[in-house]
């Protein structure tokens, strides 16, 4: 099966987990949630719940469906649309296949990680409220944390992908 599809599909399944949170909890949460935390992770902003939950869904969904829609139109780009290292290899025609099932894969993997990170975000703000505290968890920032350290990582890792140029020999 295509990497690409399963990414795309394990994105999807995320969302749908989201949505399910979101639906779930819904009935458990008072008609004003607390929905913007500060840096200091004080609570300072107010929703009604069914915004809440409005936003839960939409944001995820929006993003699920650009990142997945620039995967799928991305190897369709005309090569003057796309800006990458090396591009005049990479855009070979031997060689661009292979460039945008890596571009596509990578834009995959990070829609994933934006699902499991609007996911468990999610989790922490209706845990706060749940709870009724005004403070948003330890586990904000730890999710936060991960994220970015997967959007550096991959960053590097396309940066060098791209960077790297076969020789000769080599291919």
């Amino acid at each position: 099966m295509n990497k690409n599809l399963v990414t795309l599909a394990i994105a999807f399944v995320v969302l749908i987990a989201t949505v399910v949170q979101a639906y779930a909890t819904l009935p458990q949460l008072s008609e004003r949630v607390l929905t913007h935390f500060g840096a200091s992770g004080s609570g300072d902003s107010w929703s009604t719940k069914e915004g809440f939950f409005r936003i839960q869904v939409i944001v995820p969904s929006i993003l699920l469906f650009f990142l997945g829609g620039t995967a799928f139109l991305i190897p369709r780009l005309p090569a003057s649309m796309v800006n990458l290292p090396n591009k005049e290899y990479w855009l070979k025609e031997e060689n661009r296949k292979k460039a945008f099932q890596t571009i596509s894969f990578f834009l995959n993997l990070t829609n994933i990680a934006l699902q499991l990170f609007f996911f468990f975000v999610n989790r922490e703000i209706i845990n706060t409220n749940l709870e009724r505290s005004t403070f948003l968890g330890n586990g904000f920032w730890i999710v936060l944390g991960t994220f970015m350290v997967f959007s550096m990582v991959s960053a590097i890792w396309m940066l060098l992908y791209f960077s790297n140029v076969p020789k000769a020999n080599e291919r």
